[in-house]
């Protein structure tokens, strides 16, 4: 795969008080809590930082968005044209 470009979303946040990811209030590019619906709810509430790689054949996002929030995106297009691996890291000092 000589010359193709692998694209990396980095998402750095806090855990939220019911275990998800950061509230949407405090982000308004990314819906974090879908996010959490997709990856998980169980693992997203260890606190461990996720690499997600979303461009497996069982994805999603492949068709659907589901994390940049529409009223944002310049035209709704699914995630997999703007990155194909995701990479979100907690804040672990709370």
């Amino acid at each position: 795969m000589q010359g193709e470009v692998c694209s990396m979303l980095t998402i750095y946040t806090q855990r939220g008080s019911r275990g998800l990811l950061g509230d949407d209030a405090e982000n308004d590019y990314y819906d974090l809590n879908a996010l959490a619906e997709a990856a998980g709810k169980e693992f997203i509430a260890t606190g461990a930082d996720l690499f997600l790689a979303l461009d497996n054949e069982d994805t999603p996002y492949t068709e659907q968005n589901g994390l940049i929030k529409p009223e944002v995106q310049a035209e709704e297009k699914p995630l997999m044209d703007y990155c194909q691996k995701l990479i979100v890291l907690f804040d672990t000092e709370n």
